[in-house]
């Protein structure tokens, strides 16, 4: 199905946005390193110095990493030697997701008792 969607030149990505909890968010980490392993993570757009891939292997890891209201890329191991950045201008890049498979990811956070941001997947 996918691969004949990119042969078709339907090249949309597929998206899941939720509303978690910080107990949740844990889970989702959890989820994420027992099908994944280790993974790295990149913010999707940021300056030179900030768009190294930095590995991942615990959910203190991803918590810590990844702040509210910023996008992710998730890049598997096998990936990464695929990892391209799209220059912007004045030393900005962007996750160039032509050119690998990765998740797109946004974390959901509780910004006080009554609001939870929305966090999202979505394969590129």
């Amino acid at each position: 199905m996918l691969l004949s969607s990119i042969e078709s030149g339907n090249n949309m990505s597929k998206q899941f946005n939720f509303y978690a909890t910080y107990r949740d968010e844990e889970d989702i980490c959890k989820i994420l390193l027992s099908v994944l392993g280790d993974f790295y993570i990149v913010p999707e757009r940021g300056d030179s110095s900030s768009m190294t891939p930095k590995r991942i292997s615990s959910v203190d890891d991803i918590l810590r990493l990844c702040k509210t209201g910023k996008m992710f890329a998730i890049i598997n191991e096998v990936c990464l030697e695929l990892f391209q950045l799209y220059s912007l201008s004045n030393d900005m890049f962007r996750v160039d997701y032509r050119s690998f498979p990765c998740l797109e990811y946004s974390r959901s956070i509780e910004v006080d008792k009554k609001t939870v941001s929305l966090g999202r997947f979505a394969n590129i």
